[in-house]
């Protein structure tokens, strides 16, 4: 499509969402690099969309002019072309010239392109009537629901004609949602309220979200759920394909399998047993005890912890596959229904195991928190030696935590000359 010189023109191209993209920009006809006062493209609210205006061209054309475009998001490049000037500036100038005095085609003009015809036909018209793929108006009503469907349980109407879905007039019910989702191709849910799922509708691929994790709920009883995600909701109930959580509260989740990211776990997790790994990143588990914790059934799962943090109870791991965790503080226990494979634990933990035979527990990897006090407090304290003992005390230098005897090399008791120490 050609433009005329004044038009500032918006060039847009598709990568992986919080990608960083930038643009280089060429003259065809010249090959020379075209100078820009920023390469920066910026995404349309998490859509993937990158978008770069010609507007930041330092030397904006004053004749035709044919501009090559490469996006980069340092992987790979998207490119196309754009032109600016030639013959729709012709036909402005000479449009901008006509006279239609005194025939058929001014009247005709007089008659049905007034101004306020055109306004009444096109600008007036409301934006529920534009229906066409690809026209102004349609790709109008698009931007108005920020690429994603709003949906308020309490708060919302039924209905699926425009302005339904949008930020302003929200949907109540799931099936208007994925409705008007499919019609506009919008991957994002926006949700308010609780909402469940019951009516084996297939969310897969769709990207449930919301403002608020704690107040913001979706109960899953009956539906697929490969490739969705849920992101900084409240997820509770059985899933059914691979799903991914980001900044979610999860309160007791049956059949998972995927990936949680940033998440905090109210309650118990039930693995499934999936071919790729599942992954618990910087995960938290809320307890209201220092002895309570949250359940885990590994079942045949390929589980993965990573920089985890609180008490996790670890149950019926009967398949072969290892089992990772890394604690970055809490505490882990290993139930005697843990009866195959192995479990390797890493990081900072109290562990408390009990696992059945069958199942191979490596801890050689652990820090234990009452270790680490105990280095501190040895390391900050008084060191006292009384006869043939060396006496260690905690940083108030009155408390003391531990008591060595002092040998030398014949194994004599000694206070000089020191070759070991056993402690007593």
């Amino acid at each position: 499509m050609r433009h005329t010189i004044q038009e500032k023109i918006n060039i847009i191209a598709k990568f992986s969402t919080l990608d960083r993209v930038s643009l280089v920009l060429y003259n065809i006809a010249t090959g020379s690099l075209v100078a820009t006062t920023s390469s920066e493209c910026r995404e349309i609210t998490n859509t993937g969309i990158f978008r770069w205006n010609s507007d930041q061209i330092i030397e904006q054309p004053v004749d035709f002019i044919e501009y090559l475009w490469i996006m980069n998001n340092e992987t790979y490049n998207q490119y196309g072309k754009i032109v600016l000037g030639g013959y729709p500036d012709e036909v402005k100038e000479q449009t901008d010239q006509m006279n239609f005095v005194n025939d058929d085609i001014k009247a005709t003009l007089d008659g049905e392109l007034t101004t306020e015809n055109i306004s009444d036909a096109v600008w007036d018209e409301q934006l529920s009537a534009h229906n066409v793929s690809g026209s102004a108006g349609t790709s109008q009503k698009v931007n108005n629901y920020e690429f994603r469907v709003c949906l308020d349980v309490d708060n919302g109407a039924t209905g699926t004609a425009y302005p339904m879905g949008s930020k302003e007039s929200p949907v109540n019910n799931l099936a208007d949602a994925l409705t008007i989702a499919e019609l506009y191709n919008f991957k994002i849910i926006n949700i308010c309220g609780e909402l469940t799922i019951e009516d084996e509708e297939d969310i897969g691929g769709y990207t449930f979200t919301s403002a608020r994790s704690l107040t913001n709920k979706i109960i899953i009883v009956n539906a697929e759920t490969e490739g969705t995600l849920f992101d900084n909701v409240t997820i509770s109930g059985q899933m059914d394909g691979s799903v991914r959580y980001t900044y979610c509260v999860i309160d007791d989740v049956t059949n998972l399998k995927g990936g949680v990211k940033n998440s905090l776990l109210l309650n118990n997790l039930d693995l499934v047993t999936a071919d790729k790994a599942i992954y618990l990143t910087d995960v938290d588990s809320l307890i209201s005890s220092v002895d309570e914790y949250v359940e885990i059934e590994v079942n045949t799962a390929k589980l993965n912890m990573i920089r985890c943090h609180g008490n996790f109870e670890l149950k019926n791991k009967t398949g072969t596959d290892m089992t990772f965790i890394g604690l970055s503080g809490g505490k882990i226990k290993i139930a005697s229904s843990c009866t195959a494979g192995s479990i390797f634990i890493s990081g900072i933990a109290e562990i408390e195991d009990n696992s059945g035979a069958g199942c191979t527990v490596y801890t050689d990897k652990v820090l234990n928190p009452n270790d680490l006090a105990f280095i501190k407090n040895i390391d900050n304290g008084k060191w006292e030696v009384v006869d043939n003992q060396m006496i260690f005390y905690k940083p108030d230098n009155a408390t003391e935590i531990a008591r060595f005897n002092l040998f030398d090399a014949d194994g004599n008791p000694a206070i000089d000359n020191i070759y070991k120490r056993e402690k007593v």
